[in-house]
């Protein structure tokens, strides 16, 4: 298994990133709005990755099963909106491939549990990442507009957030290749470096701010359950209501950002309705 590409997708996020945060339930869409739903099928990628490896490790079965299926609607919801809304042949081209690879991708989460299977939709997961990557990264090249680098750190914060679950889930699953822990330590480093970012602002609102300081305080709580990872003692249950409450509260504070950039530009789409990330896991509250 080589994550070297994905780690690199991994990198660019690092150097900014969008969020999708609108129901992809419109049939005409800004080239702004385009380049968020694009990024936040990233997130989508990582969300089902983990759902699969969930599922397979029998950690909240029902419901990691039912936010798998879940992801999978809004994937294509959004695809579909993407599809319908090409400016020109390159971005069509480039949504043509990613359909192929969505398909096969979609077949691997929705086969039954086997470590092979759970090798193939990490391996699957990383081929879509890179390729939706690439989706925003084109999508870019026709707009001028541009939201702020710190929409873009928040919003990093939602992928990894589902990255370290995908792979905590797998080595409880029983996946205890050496890259697996690898890729863990490395996606850990990555929302860390993130995280202090934002908390290091020294302009944010209060409402940011508090924001933030919920999520650095998520962010202490899976620490210490990660901790007793590295001792063989493992926190599934407690992993996965951690990383998804870390999920939807980098949304929140993304939608913050945008909303306060909004002000000071131009309207940012729809960007006060809540999609998927906003209303999926109950345990998620203020």
């Amino acid at each position: 298994m080589n994550f070297v590409r994905c780690r690199q997708v991994v990198l660019f996020l690092l150097a900014g990133m969008f969020i999708q945060t609108t129901a992809a339930s419109t049939t005409s869409i800004t080239e702004l709005e385009a380049i968020s739903q694009a990024a936040w099928q990233r997130t989508l990628v990582m969300r089902i990755a983990k759902s699969h490896m969930l599922v397979a490790a029998g950690i909240d079965y029902q419901k990691s099963k039912s936010q798998l299926m879940d992801a999978i609607e809004e994937y294509e919801a959004v695809l579909k909106t993407l599809q319908g809304n090409s400016p020109n042949h390159d971005i069509s081209e480039r949504l043509r491939v990613i359909k192929v690879e969505w398909e096969q991708f979609k077949a691997a989460s929705l086969k039954a549990s086997s470590q092979d299977g759970a090798l193939v939709v990490m391996e699957e997961s990383d081929d879509l990442l890179y390729h939706t990557d690439a989706l925003v990264r084109s999508w870019k090249v026709y707009t001028e507009e541009k939201i702020g680098h710190l929409v873009d750190t928040s919003s990093q914060q939602s992928m990894l957030s589902e990255r370290i679950g995908m792979f905590y889930a797998a080595h409880f699953y029983g996946l205890k290749n050496e890259w697996v822990i690898s890729e863990l330590n490395f996606t850990l480093k990555a929302y860390e470096k993130g995280l202090q970012e934002l908390l290091s602002h020294a302009d944010n609102t209060k409402e940011i701010g508090d924001n933030i300081a919920r999520l650095s305080n998520q962010w202490e709580y899976a620490k210490m359950s990660l901790k007793k990872f590295n001792s063989g003692q493992y926190l599934p249950h407690v992993i996965a209501v951690t990383v998804d409450t870390m999920m939807q509260r980098s949304n929140k504070i993304a939608n913050l950002y945008a909303a306060n950039k909004a002000e000071d530009t131009l309207q940012y789409g729809q960007i006060q309705v809540p999609g998927l990330a906003s209303t999926v896991g109950g345990d998620f509250s203020d």
